[in-house]
């Protein structure tokens, strides 16, 4: 048992203050630990429990933990809640950038389906196994020359005010009117050269390393490409007063592009080419409106859309990039009729159809053995018919 003080009050007060003065000083109060509220972040749930709540110490400052992230977003919270983020700057790149879909089909699933088909049957329409030589080799690489998308390349001009028949002042253009530049970013994307692939997107053969500019204007979809080459985009040489730098690509383009400014007509021959066979000429009116006309030559005075068309700035990029493929289309049909030792053209789905089948015939003809063709009836015999099916069921050889 504690002993009993026994004294004056005076000696109790003053053992009393020596005790106090002995004992530790108390720790200061800790600071309120954040506690943070954990919200179900899939919209539309609503349990009915108590809030839960997490130490952000113990997470390392982060709010939401792992296993609370968002699955499911969706309606108008979903947009608030992207909204919030991104005005915080805290809105992650995977919710920024849209995710690239690809979908397709895989090519050895196809051959097996038309490998196992019974009309197959027949061996003059079974698949064959390419031979490993230089010759085949040589005619696979031009089938990958061949992209499975249609391309487009067309030339894009600004004429300013007196400059309606000189062919250097409108190519040393390095810039153009405000119409001038929305028209531009109506009519595709803004790419810049060095970041894009060429095996990806089609550049009509804009060099990547900066000789033909640092940017260009490139349009797509599903089943078309088409890149644009803008002379204003295209870099001015002092070495090359006669810009033939730009008259490599917008004059080998096919259709151009000629926003005429000078109020003056324009001439489809004035820029010397052999290949430009359609103008696209815009002439801007008053009250944001524009006059559209096809120009063309001799040879392809049928092509039609002749008659001038009136058309806002707001649709007009869309209207001329419509007219110009269409345009260029044309001229690619009329270019494959000149040349009689090519077929006529169609798409590039079909030229890559016939260099398949030319690579067919490549190997049935070096698989001829004396010079004999081969032969096979219409109707074969049960036995020949037997033999087929039995090969057709083992496709090993083609792995």
């Amino acid at each position: 048992m504690a002993a009993t003080l026994r004294g004056s009050p005076a000696q109790k007060a003053e053992h009393r203050e020596g005790s106090e003065e002995a004992a530790p000083p108390e720790p200061p109060p800790a600071p309120p630990r954040t506690l943070i509220k954990k919200r179900s972040l899939q919209f539309g749930s609503s349990s009915g429990t108590e809030p839960e709540y997490v130490n952000t110490e113990d997470t390392g400052g982060q709010i939401r933990q792992r296993g609370h992230t968002v699955s499911i977003m969706g309606g108008r919270k979903a947009y608030q809640l992207i909204s919030r983020m991104k005005s915080q700057e805290k809105l992650p790149a995977a919710m920024t950038t849209p995710p690239v879909q690809k979908t397709g089909i895989n090519p050895g699933f196809v051959f097996l389906q038309l490998y196992h088909s019974s009309y197959f049957v027949d061996c003059n329409e079974r698949p064959l196994l390419l031979p490993q030589n230089d010759a085949i080799e040589r005619a696979v690489k031009n089938l990958d020359r061949i992209p499975p998308y249609e391309t487009h390349k067309i030339g894009v001009l600004y004429i300013g005010p007196g400059q309606a028949s000189d062919e250097t002042a409108i190519l040393l253009n390095s810039y153009g009117s405000t119409r001038y530049a929305k028209f531009l970013a109506g009519l595709g994307e803004l790419k810049r050269l060095r970041d894009t692939n060429p095996g990806q997107t089609f550049l009509g053969g804009l060099d990547t390393n900066g000789n033909d500019g640092e940017f260009a204007y490139s349009w797509q979809d599903d089943i078309m490409q088409a890149i644009f080459h803008v002379a204003t985009l295209m870099p001015n040489k002092a070495s090359d007063r006669q810009c033939n730098s730009k008259k490599l690509h917008i004059g080998n383009d096919f259709v151009t592009i000629v926003y005429n400014n000078s109020g003056e007509d324009f001439k489809i021959g004035t820029i010397k080419a052999q290949f430009c066979f359609v103008s696209v000429i815009i002439k801007p009116l008053d009250h944001n409106s524009n006059v559209v006309t096809i120009c063309t030559k001799e040879e392809l005075t049928e092509i039609g859309h002749s008659e001038p068309k009136i058309i806002s700035d707001h649709h007009l990029a869309i209207l001329v990039r419509q007219l110009a493929l269409h345009a260029d289309l044309a001229s690619k049909v009329y270019q494959s009729q000149q040349l009689s030792h090519r077929d006529i053209y169609a798409s590039r789905w079909l030229e890559r159809l016939r260099q398949i089948k030319r690579i067919r015939a490549k190997v049935l003809q070096l698989s001829e053995i004396g010079g004999e063709q081969r032969k096979v009836s219409s109707k074969p015999h049960s036995s020949v018919l037997k033999s087929n099916v039995r090969n057709i069921e083992d496709f090993t050889a083609y792995l």
